[in-house]
């Protein structure tokens, strides 16, 4: 039997866009080490320098430089191992590794986009443009120049693989909820390969922390497990039953950044940084990042945080109103466009532990903070 066109597509886009997503970034091949964290991971420390027992070790119980990141000490011991310290080898993982990220949120689109209402299967024309609509989001996203801190410079290279796994873990999510009722067993498998992504994404980098909240939020839309038609008391006790596992390990790993933070002493106090300077700051960055995504201009590496009197002059202030009125818009239109509300849920949730609440050194914002976030808005393009 002869296989549609757009089955073959399919496999055409994904050689294109990790095309696409490599070849943007193939100038990074010729960077450097940077005189900014690069040193303190590689240049200076020993302790990763290859994948024997006590590298390994070391990868599971370091705090450098105020993080937790065994799965990706231990990816990087590797690169070691294979590149030495030649900054091409790590450059050229990562650049795989973005490439990888790009061909996997293709997928997820498709996948949320099924599920929006857009079956499979249909006349070729709407599965030709669903398949085109989520390349060109995910092409966007991949070649977007809020993308390059991530990309290009090595100590960032651990949001790749967490952003990949955290890909992964929605798409294993999805799956899950694919499984008929009635086979039970099959469901559990793949709730259980789920919570392994899940980890293994915490392990690469605590942005993933808040995952089940985005797990959460997929719930209500596109899956709609909280229509109207069935017990909803009984329904939501199942939900958040079956987020405990991933919440208890989001918990976990919650608090071992917390520490990782005190051991690097970068975490500010409530004294020396108030709520309300914390909360002004988390509307602030939300603006920057939607800002620098549809105008991306004068990105810098390093924002720095302004004097409190600064937070309370109009343009911090004038973001809480902004992030206010953005929210309650997208709110108001989420009976008529719920997958809309719901990404703009997402992005904030994603964003969340970076805006500042828990405020860390005196930085104001970085582009590698919205890399994962970012998805969601691919989403809404697409």
């Amino acid at each position: 039997m002869t296989k549609p066109f757009w089955y073959s597509l399919r496999w055409w886009i994904v050689v294109a866009l990790a095309v696409v997503a490599a070849t943007a970034f193939l100038p990074a091949l010729n960077n450097g080490f940077l005189a900014f964290d690069d040193d303190e991971n590689f240049l200076d420390n020993a302790s990763f320098r290859g994948l024997g027992p006590s590298q390994i070790r070391w990868a599971w119980t370091t705090f450098l430089l105020g993080v937790y990141q065994p799965l990706a000490w231990m990816l990087l011991e590797l690169e070691y191992v294979l590149a030495g310290l030649n900054p091409r080898g790590y450059h050229l993982v990562s650049i795989g590794l973005h490439a990888a990220v790009a061909v996997a949120l293709f997928a997820l689109i498709v996948a949320i986009l099924r599920r929006c209402g857009w079956p499979a299967n249909q006349d070729a024309r709407r599965e030709i443009h669903l398949q085109v609509a989520a390349a060109l989001a995910a092409a966007v996203f991949a070649v977007h120049p809020l993308r390059v801190e991530v990309v290009a410079w090595a100590s960032c290279q651990p949001y790749l693989p967490c952003a990949l796994l955290s890909i992964l873990t929605i798409l294993a999510y999805l799956r899950t909820h694919d499984q008929p009722a009635a086979d039970g067993l099959r469901r559990r498998a793949w709730m259980m390969v789920t919570l392994a992504l899940f980890t293994a994404a915490l392990l690469s980098k605590a942005v993933a922390v808040t995952l089940p909240f985005v797990l959460l939020a997929i719930d209500v839309y596109p899956l709609r497990r909280l229509r109207a038609d069935i017990d909803l008391r009984h329904r939501a006790a199942a939900i958040l039953g079956e987020k405990l596992p991933f919440l208890a390990l989001a918990i976990v790993f919650v608090g071992l950044a917390i520490l990782a933070k005190r051991s690097n002493e970068s975490l500010i106090s409530i004294e020396h940084y108030g709520v309300l300077e914390r909360l002004v700051q988390s509307c602030y960055g939300v603006c920057l990042y939607l800002a620098k995504t549809f105008w991306p201009q004068d990105l810098v590496a390093y924002y720095p945080l302004p004097r409190r009197a600064a937070m309370m002059t109009w343009p911090y202030l004038g973001s809480v109103a902004l992030v206010l009125a953005i929210t309650l818009g997208i709110l108001t239109a989420g009976r008529r466009w719920p997958g809309l509300a719901i990404a703009w849920i997402v992005y904030l949730v994603i964003l969340a532990p970076n805006l500042g609440i828990v405020r860390i050194g005196n930085q104001l914002a970085a582009d590698r903070y919205c890399y994962v976030a970012s998805m969601s808005l691919a989403a809404v393009l697409a």
